[in-house]
């Protein structure tokens, strides 16, 4: 991979760097009453900012049978009743939630004046899997149907789609199929010229829509991209062991499997060659649209100069346990990290690292999620293993449910405001894992405001650096009045795009 974002000097400069904390694990929600909604500003977030307060479809309380963000026609409060359903209709920040559920949950905090929804539980609580938590079905019906506080029912939360052969259903959660073509009233053929043409004969809508919803398949739209660095302040924060406070007196990084086995202190880290790099963060649990990423500045010490200031690898040597101080442990290989760059990072933003971004010392593996980013870093044990049996696993399991190797993300929350005929400016990220031959960068950002019939393509300029996101500045014009549903998603080197693309009602006013 490119080395040209390296900078490399031969004793310790303090400078500037960025972002932080690791990434590895996510969130489940678990319900405990109807909250009060609160208003929501032109921007998409709330104006309350952190409280619990929420940010989606609903408008209005959820006791009342309402449209919530959709165009108000008997279809959306009659039928749709899209203000009263979803997580967002009676809590906000699922986080907060979590904080004060009474449970051991991990610390979460998503950023960018997002907040934590469901779609950020399930690459954890979707199934029961090792490293991730309880699956959540059984424990939020119970958490619901044991309160006196809930007066919903089955549809509050979810949604029956049909989408497939004629007799094939699907139970879905609303806060997912919201995001849908189905929402229109028909599943899949939403866009299809005869399903429009249908509606509009008996009077659905002018869009061919039932619920009404505008679509811009020719959209004024200017993108930019860029690479920034967004404010520390912006920074997720992932703990899945909570914060750890290490006495760094007591601390060292044992290095084993080497010609020269060493016990390595912060001085002597510090006194090793210091390199400089930016690369982003995101946690391997990520989900679609999620504000769990970040480009951080880092400084600290490559394990190539690790590896080298303890005599160089012992014969057989592949592979490095990891194991951090806070129980947290994997293996990787060791050319695998060499070549992507790996280090021990000891600074984020210019300064040292703090408690719940690994202090003193956290592996970085660029390219990669966070889960094998190991915060707190205590041992690198060298291993002799056959190839087959060594742990990429991170690079290589994407299944589409607990991890997207493809993804991308909105920096606004549903509810964004325009005027017809005035420029829009949406913003947002895309990322892909990348590193050497094993999986692609990121290649394309795309976006569509017609349930993707059409797709506009911006490729990701050449010379880019594959270990950082792309940022984005999309500034749509709209045409019309109406409610939109603005896509973007994320397509890597090798032609794979993220599962579903990541949704965001925009309303256009007059």
């Amino acid at each position: 991979m490119p080395l040209n974002t390296l900078v490399t000097t031969r004793r310790p400069s303090p400078r500037r760097a960025a972002l932080a904390v690791a990434a590895v694990s996510l969130v489940l929600a678990l319900a405990v009453g109807c909250a009060p909604q609160t208003p929501v500003a032109s921007d998409g977030s709330s104006e309350t900012g952190t409280d619990d307060s929420a940010t989606t479809l609903a408008v209005t309380s959820p006791e009342e049978v309402d449209a919530g963000l959709l165009p108000a026609n008997t279809y959306n409060e009659a039928f749709v009743n899209a203000g009263s359903r979803g997580c967002g209709s009676c809590h906000g920040d699922l986080g907060l939630l979590m904080e004060n559920s009474g449970l051991n949950h991990i610390k979460i905090e998503g950023e960018y004046g997002k907040q934590v929804t469901i779609a950020d539980c399930l690459p954890c609580h979707r199934q029961h899997w090792v490293g991730a938590g309880p699956y959540y079905g059984d424990m939020l019906h119970e958490r619901h149907y044991s309160s006196d506080s809930f007066d919903g029912n089955c549809w509050s939360c979810h949604a029956q789609d049909s989408s497939g052969e004629v007799g094939e259903y699907q139970w879905e959660l609303w806060d997912e199929y919201k995001y849908t073509a189905s929402l229109g009233g028909f599943p899949e053929d939403y866009f299809d010229d005869r399903v429009k043409g249908w509606l509009q004969q008996r009077g659905s809508s002018a869009t061919g829509s039932m619920a009404n919803m505008s679509l811009d398949a020719e959209p004024q739209l200017d993108v930019s991209l860029s690479q920034d660095v967004l404010d520390e302040e912006d920074v997720f924060v992932l703990n899945n062991y909570g914060t750890l406070e290490v006495d760094v007196t007591q601390w060292g990084l044992n290095v084993t499997g080497v010609n020269e086995e060493k016990t390595l202190t912060l001085q002597d880290l510090q006194a090793l060659p210091q390199t400089e790099m930016t690369v982003t963060q995101v946690c391997y649990t990520s989900a679609i649209n999620s504000p769990f990423a970040a480009n951080i500045p880092m400084k600290g010490v490559l394990l190539s100069d690790v590896i080298e200031a303890c005599g160089g690898l012992a014969g057989g040597t592949n592979t490095f346990a990891l194991a951090g101080a806070d129980g947290w442990a994997t293996a990787y290989i060791i050319d695998f990290m060499v070549q992507n760059n790996a280090m021990i990072a000891l600074e984020y933003f210019g300064h040292p690292l703090t408690a719940d971004q690994g202090y003193p010392a956290t592996l970085v593996i660029p390219g990669m999620p966070g889960a094998p980013w190991v915060k707190h870093i205590v041992a690198l044990s060298g291993l002799e293993q056959p190839a087959e049996a060594l742990v990429n696993s991170y690079a290589l399991r994407s299944d589409g449910v607990t991890s997207h190797k493809a993804n991308s993300a909105w920096f606004q929350s549903d509810g964004v405001t325009a005027k017809a005929g005035e420029p829009l400016e949406l913003a947002g990220y895309g990322f892909a894992w990348s590193g050497t031959d094993l999986i692609a960068p990121l290649a394309t950002i795309s976006f569509s405001f017609d349930y993707g019939a059409t797709w506009h393509d911006v490729p990701i300029p050449e010379g880019a650096d594959p270990y950082q996101w792309s940022t984005f500045t999309a500034t749509w014009t709209p045409q019309a009045p109406g409610t939109y549903m603005a896509w973007v998603k994320a397509t890597n080197a090798d032609g794979f795009e993220q599962e579903q693309p990541s949704g965001l009602f925009v309303v256009v006013e007059e």
